[in-house]
């Protein structure tokens, strides 16, 4: 199981705001010059945003106490999720329903959500709190990561 995660039910709303985020950007029409620059990165977005609300939800704490179930529900939530949004965006004007932006948001979800349960080191970074609080004292703290040695 993982103990990483401090209590709160407030992480709910990351997820949320991205899958809102995501929903109302797709509900948009794209625009011409816009058009091609999407062309060229659109599945490196799709693995990253969807790669991203995974990790979102794979952070959550029923989530985390259901292990290894709940990385696989992260997992599955998100790939229905993209599915859903790519359906959206067939009535869209100037979008389209396409299977291989499916298939990136579900690998981004894959691939994030196992680095966030196999790697301690990254679980640590995401789960770092940068601003600590000592009293009236509000301090900014990056997380000590060890520096990889190369031989």
């Amino acid at each position: 199981m993982l103990k990483e995660s401090p209590e709160g039910h407030w992480r709910i709303c990351w997820p949320i705001a991205l899958a809102l985020t995501v929903a109302y950007c797709s509900s948009l029409p794209v625009v011409e010059p816009f058009a091609s620059l999407m062309s060229k990165w659109d599945k490196v977005v799709h693995f990253g945003v969807f790669g991203l609300l995974a990790t979102l939800l794979a952070r959550l704490r029923w989530v985390q106490h259901r292990a290894p179930l709940g990385a696989y529900a992260a997992v599955l939530l998100v790939a229905i999720f993209g599915a859903t949004d790519e359906l959206h965006q067939s009535f869209t004007p100037g979008r389209c329903c396409d299977l291989s932006d499916w298939l990136a948001d579900t690998l981004g979800a894959a691939t994030f959500v196992a680095c966030y349960v196999r790697s301690t080191a990254y679980r640590t970074l995401l789960e770092h709190r940068l601003v600590v609080r000592n009293g009236e004292r509000v301090t900014f703290e990056l997380p000590r990561m060890p520096m990889p040695r190369f031989a």
